[in-house]
């Protein structure tokens, strides 16, 4: 799995993407899906603008991890969640599965939109991730998660939010703030 670290290059430097955008003449929603890993991947004009404009090389630009993470949630007979963490090789082979329990409050409110007299659907997700239920699997957890850099961890939390409120909100997929309170498993 390979992440762009754009977001801490700014970070460190104390940048905004408005003021790099002005600057470097890259777009703000181009920076703005870099810096949040929204991105399918990057021209290499832009990454030589970038590069030279923050005075960094392509390798401090990414980060790598030699597995990915497939996010399954589903409901269990008490009506927490169980979201399955599958822990696949670059060719898409199984590695390892963890299983979390997730308990989940979605807040959903209608909000005016001025622009064009809508209503649009909005909500709050707060979940809580609790740790794994046996050793092995918090073993396992603490194996991956110590490859994983905050930038991994953070996708990994809002991939999660994302499976979680489509289970909770399937047909209205309202745009969600997410709160994640972590019972030591991401911690």
């Amino acid at each position: 799995m390979l992440k762009c670290r754009l977001a801490v290059l700014l970070a460190e430097r104390n940048l905004k993407i408005t003021k790099v955008s002005k600057d470097t003449g890259i777009s703000r929603t181009t920076l703005t899906s870099l810096a949040n890993n929204f991105s399918q991947g990057i021209q290499f004009d832009t990454l030589n603008t970038l590069c030279s404009y923050l005075r960094t090389t392509p390798r401090d630009f990414f980060c790598y991890v030699p597995f990915e993470v497939e996010i399954l949630a589903n409901y269990l007979e008490s009506k927490d969640i169980k979201v399955t963490l599958n822990f696949k090789n670059s060719q898409g082979e199984k590695l390892d599965a963890v299983d979390l329990t997730v308990n989940a409050v979605l807040i959903e409110y209608d909000s005016d939109s001025e622009q064009n007299n809508s209503r649009k659907t909005q909500g709050k997700l707060t979940i809580i991730i609790d740790f794994p239920k046996t050793l092995d699997e918090a073993i396992t957890l603490g194996k991956y998660k110590e490859e994983l850099s905050p930038i991994f961890t953070r996708d990994i939390e809002r991939n999660i939010c994302t499976e979680v409120a489509s289970l909770l909100s399937p047909e209205k997929n309202p745009n969600l703030d997410f709160e994640i309170i972590r019972n030591n498993a991401f911690a």
